[in-house]
């Protein structure tokens, strides 16, 4: 008999919670100073593995962000001031640094983006995400091992 476990966490109360711990221990851990609003958390883990849907709004200062963003990989450390410099490179058109995003995150982490969003204002970076991620459990020991947060 196949046995599974579900966690579908969409209420206010716990996914606030959740977002409050998980910035307690980026905080703790890593020194981060991150809003985090998590809308949405679903795990499923069966014969298939551990399949993770998450929906987040996150906002920090653009200082916080390069720092963050330096921290995970040299490459994605320039994703802020190419973000800032899309306007200028590219007005009013598709924006490739998006895509950038996207396709770091799927080939470093395997995460699939549905949606991502980002915006700056008054030195103050918002940011959405809504995606999906597919592992192992023991891949999600060893990132978060490797991330310094166990």
């Amino acid at each position: 008999m196949q046995e599974y476990d579900v966690i579908k966490i969409e209420t206010d109360s716990m996914t606030n919670l959740i977002g409050e711990v998980v910035q307690e221990v980026l905080q703790k851990k890593k020194g981060y100073r991150v809003d985090l609003q998590i809308h949405a958390l679903n795990v499923v883990n069966d014969d298939a593995g551990t399949r993770i849907h998450f929906d987040l709004e996150a906002k920090t200062d653009t200082g916080e962000l390069k720092k963050i963003c330096k921290d995970f990989d040299w490459k994605i450390g320039m994703i802020p001031l190419a973000l800032k410099m899309k306007d200028i490179l590219f007005p009013r058109k598709h924006y490739p640094i998006e895509n950038m995003i996207k396709d770091w995150l799927t080939e470093k982490y395997g995460i699939q983006i549905n949606g991502l969003k980002y915006h700056e204002e008054e030195k103050r970076v918002y940011a959405s995400l809504n995606a999906d991620l597919k592992v192992k459990r023991e891949e999600i020991e060893k990132f978060l091992e490797k991330a310094g947060l166990i």
